[in-house]
């Protein structure tokens, strides 16, 4: 992500300015990293829906009920099948 602006402001005001475009910028990061995070372990799915024991999942995924990849030795959900899978199955 590139940022491009010009600005005005008094000498004084300098390090003011960059306090708050650093808060500014690290509650953003911190934001977009929340929102477009993609693929989700099973003990994070686990945890987002508090589910006590991560079989469950495990056995969903075996049935079909929620979809999964195999990345090395673990499982992945990608946060629209993680979507899909709260709107079908949970009440």
């Amino acid at each position: 992500m590139k940022i491009h602006f010009t600005v005005e402001i008094n000498p004084e005001d300098v390090d003011q300015l960059f306090s708050k475009f650093a808060q500014i910028l690290s509650e953003q990061v911190q934001n977009a990293a929340t929102l477009n995070k993609e693929y989700y372990t099973i003990s994070e799915v686990a945890a987002k829906l508090n589910i006590k024991q991560s079989s469950t999942l495990y056995n969903h995924i075996r049935i079909g009920l929620l979809k999964a990849d195999k990345v090395g030795k673990t499982w992945q959900v990608n946060h629209k099948n993680l979507q899909d899978y709260v709107q079908k199955n949970i009440k």
